[in-house]
């Protein structure tokens, strides 16, 4: 929804020195391990450019969750 809302109202948008969050969008930008590109990544990718702004690599790449259930560790 995030990803829609942004390319719909790109023209509304104040100046952005950066956006970032977890759009939970799979990737092979910036996973290596996914074998596709979702049509949010390219849309994503699209309304960043739109912006004057670039994708960076993380450098501190780890997990981005740690499930509070042991079991599901």
């Amino acid at each position: 929804m995030a990803i829609l809302y942004l390319h719909d109202h790109i023209d509304e948008l104040p100046l952005f020195h950066y956006m970032g969050d977890d759009f939970n969008i799979h990737s092979n930008v910036w996973d290596p391990e996914v074998t596709h590109h979702w049509w949010a990544a390219i849309t994503l990718l699209e309304i960043a450019a739109d912006l004057d702004l670039e994708w960076t690599e993380l450098s501190n790449p780890g997990l981005t969750f740690i499930s509070h259930n042991a079991d599901l560790r």
